[in-house]
């Protein structure tokens, strides 16, 4: 059994012989730190349950939290609001309970939840001298919000496979 340094050594001729083989082998040491790279990116990603997309976002979400803009209250727990569909049947939840505003300020009192989206809007004036809404508590941490497409990671590497879901039978 020939020693790494042997091995190195064989290699080290090929390289400084044939001009072609030396080329084509540094540009894949210089190569290959960048898909490695790309590769635990991407497992992070999946892990965390995000695109690369969604991680732009979550960097603009976690700056709003941090400046205290953002405030949450629960769809159902709020009176006139569009019903919660429950979908946990689902590969993921395509609609949270959770609803956020990042105006800067919790919505006030007499606020009414537009159906097609979570707008908030107010009937008449809206008028500041209204009370804030006590449903809505702001956040102090991103851990607060709830990203609907994380499954943890087996089922998020599952699906960003494309591979069936196999659901484990619980006895």
């Amino acid at each position: 059994m020939k020693s790494w340094s042997m091995y190195l050594h064989v290699w080290s001729i090929v390289i400084t012989r044939d001009p072609k083989i030396g080329t084509v082998t540094l540009l894949m040491l210089m190569t290959a730190p960048l898909a490695v790279a790309f590769l635990a990116y991407h497992t992070y990603l999946i892990w965390a349950g995000m695109t690369t997309n969604e991680s732009a976002k979550w960097s603009d979400w976690k700056e709003d939290v941090i400046d205290g803009f953002v405030f949450k209250a629960k769809r159902s727990e709020i009176r006139g609001a569009p019903p919660h569909v429950d979908l946990s049947d689902q590969p993921w939840p395509v609609q949270s309970d959770q609803i956020l505003v990042t105006d800067g300020q919790p919505p006030l009192e007499g606020y009414i939840l537009e159906d097609a989206s979570n707008r908030v809007t107010y009937r008449g004036d809206a008028n500041r001298s209204r009370p804030i809404d006590p449903q809505w508590v702001e956040l102090h941490s991103t851990r607060d919000l709830e990203n609907i497409y994380d499954m943890g990671f087996r089922r998020n590497l599952v699906d960003a496979l494309g591979l069936p879901v196999r659901e484990r039978a619980y006895t």
